[in-house]
């Protein structure tokens, strides 16, 4: 799949005329193309995810609080595990050597796949150190629990934005007159209805209220 995707990228990079800017034009719309063919199929999973992460949201959104029912751990790790089977798309890794816009849409990628992951692992252990007995690590699971809670929120809000700098993208450099078969205006408009707030933000978010709320529990 790779392959068929690096020869889209090179058949618009060849294309067309010469000059250093209209170099850099088909270099970033055969990069664009590339990184949208691999958020096409990552669609259908990223909706299942985010249903199971909404379903737990309204259990952690205001941080965690002791003492945690049997059904909030187990909704907290049924979340936790979803994060981790998340794929990790090839651009990911080439990130770096990505250009212009198509490297910062790549970089929302990567922040979503990293701060989700570690933001519900430290979720879930936090949750269950609450739930031992009370201790000196439990409270500071309990005080520090926002800042795990915040990460998974930015996440989802990193996420929500690629959506919109796809389609952006994709109209500057010329839409389909441009990219022809190689990404079409249908494609597109599905990237940015799916990553999009709307869909995978997690809402509501306070993020000082839970500052307030360590802040109030360190003092304790």
């Amino acid at each position: 799949m790779l392959l068929v995707l690096v020869g889209l990228a090179l058949g618009l990079m060849l294309s067309g005329g010469s000059t250093q800017s209209e170099v850099e034009i088909r270099q970033q719309r055969a990069e664009i193309a590339l990184l949208a063919k691999e958020l096409l199929p990552l669609e259908g999973p990223l909706q299942r995810v985010t249903s199971i992460w909404k379903r737990t949201w309204p259990l952690i959104d205001e941080g965690l609080r002791s003492p945690l029912s049997g059904a909030v751990l187990r909704e907290i790790s049924s979340a936790a595990a979803a994060a981790q089977v998340l794929e990790t798309p090839s651009f990911v890794a080439l990130q770096k050597e990505l250009f212009g816009p198509p490297r910062r849409i790549a970089g929302l990628y990567s922040s979503f796949l990293t701060l989700s992951r570690q933001g519900w692992s430290h979720v879930v252990a936090a949750a269950d150190e609450m739930s031992g007995r009370p201790s000196a690590a439990s409270r500071f699971a309990e005080e520090n629990a926002g800042l795990y809670v915040e990460s998974i929120y930015q996440a989802s809000f990193d996420l929500g934005l690629l959506g919109e700098r796809v389609l952006h993208t994709y109209e500057h450099l010329g839409g389909e007159p441009e990219f022809g078969s190689a990404l079409t205006e249908r494609e597109v408009a599905s990237i940015a209805g799916t990553f999009s707030p709307g869909v995978v933000e997690l809402l509501p978010n306070d993020w000082r209220q839970l500052e307030e709320r360590a802040q109030a529990r360190s003092h304790r």
